[in-house]
């Protein structure tokens, strides 16, 4: 199931797959006192298409956890909530059906291997918000062609078409 909103100008894009999809009990979480921090899902197997609640239990989810969704074998699409600022090391590796990603507006870090050995993930969708990206964050990802940045003042999108072989960096 696919569900796109249009709202005034914006979309928003709404993705369950799994039909006993359960966010408030499916989603695990830590808090710290400081950061609610998602990391994974009970039923990581079954999961086609992943839309991250901007919140779990009244609490904002502002981080994925390291290894949150790694080895997740049916997972195709995935959406971050503005929420989120940080994607952890790991996050997403080794997603082998993985094809797109649509990323936080307040995200500011993406994590070392975070989508490594995504192989299918063609598009990425980021804020211009990211600050860092860490050693090898999207590895191994030979399908990739662009990474779409969204301006944070004016809300247009860009696009970058990558070059390269994706194993050691990402030209854009």
């Amino acid at each position: 199931l696919l569900l796109i909103v249009k709202k005034g100008r914006n979309m928003e894009v709404t993705a369950l797959k799994h039909r006993d999809y359960k966010p408030q009990s499916d989603f695990i979480c830590s808090f710290n006192g400081r950061k609610n921090t998602l990391q994974g899902v009970s039923r990581r197997a079954a999961m086609e298409e992943i839309n991250v609640p901007p919140e779990i239990n009244g609490r904002p989810v502002m981080e994925i956890g390291e290894g949150a969704f790694a080895d997740s074998p049916k997972l195709k699409w995935v959406k971050i909530p503005d929420s989120v600022d940080n994607i952890r090391n790991s996050a997403f590796k080794n997603c082998p059906e993985l094809k797109e990603a649509v990323l936080s507006a307040g995200l500011e870090k993406i994590g070392a291997f975070a989508f490594s050995g995504d192989e299918n993930l063609r598009s990425v969708t980021i804020s211009d918000h990211v600050k860092r990206f860490e050693i090898n964050s999207f590895k191994g990802c030979r399908s990739l062609k662009e990474i779409k940045v969204i301006s944070s003042e004016t809300g247009r999108i860009k696009t970058y078409q990558v070059a390269g072989d994706n194993d050691e960096s990402i030209w854009m």
